[in-house]
């Protein structure tokens, strides 16, 4: 995530990274500023189809230290030793017997252009990789028929019953692989003591994010990308 307008060596840096992990899929689970459609618009122009509530699975998501944005790492209860302790209760964070849940937002029908622009933004290969991993969906129709039309959905909800019904369908999840951008950086980068709360960020920091971060990004990437259709 870019803290700061890029300067001319770092944008140099973002043009000869390596390949990403994640194919070029056309959506993306996103759980810290990308939730907001103020910076979606500013960033690509657009905001995309929006899934709300999905849950990213045994990970957690932490402020960047001195950082208004977070960062989201592979965590199981157990599985991160030697950092403090979470405070219970932590807004955000979900907690399960197998470890922790992320809740976010799934962007539909990202086009690869799109995408280079989060690419950019996330400093992918620096800050973030941007990951294949499965997200849950909440099931509603509405979303599975978006879901399928994205040609996204993995299976239909499991049902502890051999018929499913309208209560136990309201109560399943939609299994849905996707990208993410995760955590590159060592975890001490994180306040892992807490979590990151976007209705915080949304009334404090919003506007000067747009104003500092957000739109010099986007312009930065449009000048080096006309720079190499040169």
């Amino acid at each position: 995530m870019i803290a700061a307008p890029f300067s001319s060596s770092t944008a140099n840096a973002a043009s000869t990274r390596a390949p990403t992990i994640s194919p070029l899929l056309p959506s993306c689970f996103v759980y810290g500023t990308l939730m907001s459609p103020e910076v979606l618009t500013c960033l690509i122009g657009r905001v995309p189809s929006m899934l709300h509530n999905v849950q990213l699975k045994n990970h957690s998501r932490h402020p960047v230290n001195g950082c208004v944005y977070p960062g989201v790492i592979p965590r199981n209860s157990s599985s991160v030793q030697g950092t403090t302790p979470l405070k219970s209760g932590a807004t955000g964070i979900k907690m399960q017997s197998t470890g922790l849940i992320v809740e976010g937002v799934l962007l539909l029908d990202i086009s690869p252009t799109e995408l280079k622009y989060l690419d950019y933004f996330e400093e992918e290969g620096v800050d973030y990789t941007r990951t294949l991993v499965e997200v849950d969906v909440p099931y509603t129709n509405q979303n599975k028929r978006l879901l399928q039309s994205s040609n996204l959905l993995m299976q239909t909800p499991l049902s502890s019953s051999a018929e499913a019904t309208t209560t136990s369908l309201l109560n399943s999840y939609l299994q849905v692989q996707t990208n993410a951008y995760i955590w590159a950086r060592p975890h001490i980068d994180l306040d892992m003591s807490k979590s990151w709360h976007y209705d915080t960020f949304r009334r404090e920091y919003l506007a000067s994010y747009l104003e500092n971060t957000v739109t010099p990004c986007r312009i930065e990437f449009e000048q080096m990308d006309k720079k190499g259709n040169e």
